[in-house]
């Protein structure tokens, strides 16, 4: 039972809280109206069946008592005002009783009631008969005397008596109404102390779930401050706290997740930073050896330089060399028609051309030995710029 109250939401809770107020009010408001009704209704019988009556066989025994004190002071002294009186407080007494006759009676009030009637009919009529006796100036006898005693008495006896049972009648309504009362208050204390103690019940299970949650979250938070993630929560349950703590676990795991991602990273990059310290140290070392492999091509392109101005120099002679070759040869040419008278002038001219094409030969030799040379340093050139290819190519392909 406990188990399942702990998985119920609050939410649920506070509804099953509501529900049970709205219930027991409900209940305690229909004890409440019915019990005032009952209340009401003795109070509504009290007085129209116990309190009215007694009413009535008040008037009738006020009105008894007139006609007693009149049918005694008849007995001294007859007045016929007497018999006046004793007609109309008769006629109040037969209202009166009739009016009481037409409630509901108990048994032993029916009884009580036909007693009355009949001694109070034998009442009037030994009046009515002594009347006349009174009138006449003679006095009752004795036996008319003692019987409007007895029947006097009877009627004051049942006039009593049915007043004593109205008055118990009423007493035990009064008792009932008490009765109702005391129930109802007992009752009341009994569903409010229910109420109470449901309620106490529940909300001391509210508060324990509460604080018993909120003070492992903040542990595991304490903890998670100080850098342990591996915590893991109790997530057993439905209710609001059980899914804070599985959200709580999964954020802490997420969490866990991303740090060793970041911690194996990490190590990835301080292996790539070594290895790149390396390769730094390595390309520094290649850049002072690249430098002075520059600084040797530097010298060997200067050097190359000269011989490439010394070609040019060749060049620029060998071409004007040429040039009077050709101009030569035009001569020649010019005067080939006068060969035979010319022939040793021409023999002179020869011997230039021979000289020419000696120099040109050996113009042509220098230019062959400048070109070695510049091939040479080109191959240097070549070699150097393939080390530092091949340097720079094995330094990316180790990163």
């Amino acid at each position: 039972m406990v188990t399942k109250f702990k998985n119920l939401k609050l939410i649920t809770i506070i509804i099953m809280m509501s529900t049970l107020s709205v219930i027991f009010t409900c209940i305690i408001g229909y004890m409440g109206y019915s019990k005032m009704k009952s209340i009401n209704n003795n109070i509504s019988n009290m007085y129209e069946e116990n309190l009215t009556p007694v009413t009535d066989l008040s008037t009738i025994t006020s009105n008894f008592v007139n006609i007693q004190l009149i049918t005694n002071k008849a007995q001294v002294q007859y007045d016929s005002m007497y018999d006046v009186q004793v007609s109309g407080f008769n006629d109040t007494i037969n209202k009166e009783l009739t009016k009481y006759s037409s409630k509901k009676l108990g048994k032993e009030q029916e009884v009580q009631v036909k007693i009355l009637k009949n001694s109070y009919s034998q009442y009037i009529k030994l009046w009515n008969k002594s009347k006349s006796i009174l009138i006449s100036g003679e006095r009752l006898q004795e036996d008319d005397l003692k019987q409007f005693e007895i029947l006097g008495s009877s009627i004051n006896a049942s006039l009593q008596g049915l007043i004593k049972e109205e008055v118990n009648s009423g007493y035990n309504l009064k008792n009932s109404s008490d009765k109702i009362y005391n129930n109802s208050v007992l009752m009341f204390l009994i569903i409010v102390t229910i109420i109470l103690a449901l309620l106490a019940i529940i909300s001391f299970r509210i508060i324990q779930n509460i604080n018993k949650s909120s003070k492992e979250m903040i542990n595991v938070l304490n903890e998670v401050s100080e850098g342990d993630f591996t915590i893991k929560l109790n997530t057993s349950g439905n209710n609001e706290f059980s899914i804070m703590k599985r959200s709580l676990n999964e954020t802490l795991t997420n969490i866990s997740s991303m740090l060793n991602t970041i911690k194996s990273s990490f190590f990835t990059i301080n292996e790539k930073s070594n290895v790149l310290s390396k390769i730094s140290d390595e390309m520094a070392f290649s850049s002072e050896h690249i430098s002075s492999t520059i600084q040797n091509i530097s010298e060997a392109t200067t050097l190359q330089a000269g011989d490439l101005l010394n070609i040019s120099d060749t060049l620029n002679e060998f071409s004007n060399q040429l040039t009077n070759v050709v101009t030569s040869i035009k001569d020649i040419k010019l005067n080939s028609n006068n060969i035979h008278c010319k022939t040793i002038e021409s023999n002179g001219y020869m011997l230039t051309v021979i000289n020419s094409v000696d120099e040109v030969t050996s113009a042509f030799k220098n230019l062959t030995l400048t070109i070695n040379s510049v091939s040479k340093n080109i191959k240097e050139i070549t070699q150097m710029s393939n080390l530092i290819r091949s340097l720079a190519l094995k330094k990316f392909l180790g990163r």
